[in-house]
């Protein structure tokens, strides 16, 4: 399955730093991932010591966690929707980067309310409590809803046929230009099918154990 991806993807990667060089080019893309390693070092500081709800398995790994904080303070989405919180480490990576941007939202989608404990600023934040059978058309009445997305990244069930439904449903929903973010792209063969019918080539970086790909939506 990972030779099938790395051979599909546009480009692989192991490190943060030269997956965000295709998005983010910038000259202070140093300076803000080493601000995105304290932030995630700062995180998984209050894990520690927080009763953890979740398994840390869960939570991103280091170098996407870098990859989605960075892409953040650099691109400053206004609208971001991800699926799956758990205690919410990647939550709490995006809403501290929008901190310090000054401006945007996220949206959290998941099947418990009792998610997030690592969240430590709700303001900027929603999160989305929905059934566990869900449907597409359920997750397209919530898509209009929120509207147009610049960021949206699966990391709930991996499930096939959850990961295709989001994958259609939210990719329609992206501004020109969004991305469309998942973890664990090797967990099912769903992230695979979605862009050869697209007949696109997604970025993909492999961490540590997992595989991690965007696909930015085209003008």
């Amino acid at each position: 399955m990972i030779g099938d991806l790395r051979n599909h993807g546009l480009s692989w990667h192991t490190q943060a730093e030269t997956l965000l060089v295709k998005y983010a080019n910038v000259e202070n893309l140093s300076a803000i991932l080493e601000e995105a390693r304290a932030e995630h070092f700062a995180i998984g500081n209050r894990a520690k010591i927080s009763r953890l709800a979740y398994p840390s398995s869960w939570g991103v790994e280091t170098e996407t966690a870098l990859v989605l904080y960075a892409l953040t303070r650099i691109l400053r989405p206004e609208i971001v929707v991800e699926t799956g919180v758990a205690d919410g480490v990647s939550s709490e990576l995006f809403l501290r980067a929008m901190a310090r941007n000054g401006t945007g939202t996220l949206h959290s989608i998941d099947i418990s309310p009792g998610v997030g404990s690592l969240i430590t600023d709700q303001n900027n934040w929603s999160l989305h409590v929905i059934s566990p059978t869900a449907t597409r058309g359920d997750l397209g009445i919530l898509a209009r809803q929120i509207g147009p997305v610049d960021f949206f990244i699966h990391d709930g069930n991996h499930d096939y046929s959850h990961q295709t439904r989001e994958y259609e449903t939210f990719f329609e929903f992206l501004k020109p230009r969004g991305l469309l973010l998942s973890d664990d792209v090797d967990h099912s063969w769903a992230f695979y099918d979605f862009t050869c019918a697209l007949n696109r080539a997604p970025d993909l970086m492999f961490d540590s154990r997992k595989v991690f790909g965007i696909l930015p939506r085209t003008p």
